[in-house]
């Protein structure tokens, strides 16, 4: 019989889907057995995992409660009515957990994605997850951008959160640090050099930037760019959806360089 979760904990919970309280405790919520199952072989920190009496009974339940026991991850009872409230999903698996965010990254690897003001939370999500499947390690995520642990974002990365450091809220001081550490900053654009045109080989550390489809990047962000790429185009649309383009350059860039 597990222990009910308390009037305390359910205020927790609740207040884990407003940005200022995840950041403020370092926490923030997982949901469905998949990613929480993923999160507990990955290693990730997990606070507490909650469970409806239904899912208890059913044998992925029964599975992660197998693996709480053996990690010595702390579980509580939820009802299933409350839990519907709280979910960020209509049809939610009877699975929750509170997830401990990870330290922000300050050494970064030799290849890093960085996102300037990528808003929807979609996108946001699917980048995460590309970059997580292309080998790369530290993400950059700028302010104004989709909160990387929104439930949503957390949801279409799929698991990447568990495999990448992630550094949030910063500016355009970043890129400055990055050139005093030897990356280059390749900037995705619309008018760049084309992606498949003769070029050098791609430098040993290399920061590709990708920004808002809607807006572009302002002149101060544009001017810290060693090198801008465009995805070349045959077709009579005006652009890519970033995810898209990310996942494009993503490939040409790992393709030609070594990853670790």
């Amino acid at each position: 019989m597990l222990q009910e979760s308390s009037i305390n904990d359910l205020k927790r919970l609740r207040s884990l889907f407003l940005k200022k309280n995840r950041y403020a405790n370092r926490l923030f919520i997982l949901e469905g057995y998949l990613l929480i199952k993923e999160a507990m072989i990955s290693g990730y920190p997990l606070e507490n995992i909650f469970f409806t009496q239904q899912s208890i009974d059913a044998n992925h339940g029964k599975e992660l409660l197998s693996l709480c026991n053996n990690l010595n991850v702390a579980v509580k009872s939820i009802d299933p009515k409350v839990l519907h409230q709280i979910s960020d999903t209509k049809n939610n698996q009877g699975i929750l957990a509170i997830c401990k965010m990870r330290d922000e990254a300050e050494v970064f690897d030799k290849r890093i994605l960085v996102l300037y003001e990528i808003s929807d939370p979609g996108n946001m999500g699917t980048l995460l997850r590309t970059a997580a499947w292309f080998g790369i390690r530290t993400v950059i995520i700028s302010e104004k951008s989709a909160d990387p642990y929104n439930p949503k974002v957390v949801r279409s990365a799929m698991g990447a959160h568990f495999l990448l450091e992630i550094k949030t809220n910063v500016n355009t001081e970043i890129f400055d640090k990055l050139k005093q550490q030897g990356y280059t900053i390749a900037g995705a654009v619309m008018d760049g050099q084309g992606m498949n045109e003769p070029s050098k080989s791609i430098p040993e550390k290399w920061a590709l930037v990708l920004g808002s489809e809607a807006h572009g990047f302002p002149d101060s962000v544009h001017e810290q760019f060693d090198k801008s790429i465009t995805i070349p185009g045959y077709g009579k649309i005006d652009s890519l959806n970033v995810a898209v383009a990310g996942g494009i350059l993503l490939h040409h860039f790992t393709a030609k360089s070594d990853i670790d």
